[in-house]
């Protein structure tokens, strides 16, 4: 059993992406859904079986069933107030949920970000 586990999935871009998982049919490799979540994620119709773990660090309880992370993770520098305290989340963060991911059997990671983005960038 194969599950997909979305980290910041109560935030804009988590959020989004756990919807549209919710709502597909079929995820390639895939049987489940797990959201690790600080606090619990909107209530809505999940065609394959889903699970919201509510932990106070998404780092320890990464399920060992996750093939797939998906990381919308990230603090607006507007919230975070310095880009230091932005990057304990749109990088820190991140790699050592990368990391308890990957000890947990994780094969892919998918991170959506904007930390650092270049408006002058030709990508």
């Amino acid at each position: 059993m194969a599950t997909l586990t979305v980290v910041g999935a109560t935030g804009l871009r988590g959020g989004a992406f756990l919807s549209l998982a919710k709502a597909t049919p079929t995820i390639s490799g895939i049987s489940s859904i797990t959201a690790l979540t600080r606090r619990p994620v909107k209530e809505e119709t999940s065609i394959l079986p889903f699970n919201n773990i509510v932990v106070p660090d998404i780092t320890t309880d990464v399920p060992k069933s996750t093939k797939v992370l998906f990381s919308g993770l990230g603090w607006y520098l507007m919230s975070a107030r310095t880009h230091a305290k932005q990057k304990t989340v749109d990088q820190d963060l991140n790699i050592a949920v990368a990391k308890a991911a990957k000890s947990a059997g994780a094969s892919t990671m998918v991170l959506i970000s904007a930390f650092n983005a270049d408006p002058e960038s030709k990508y």
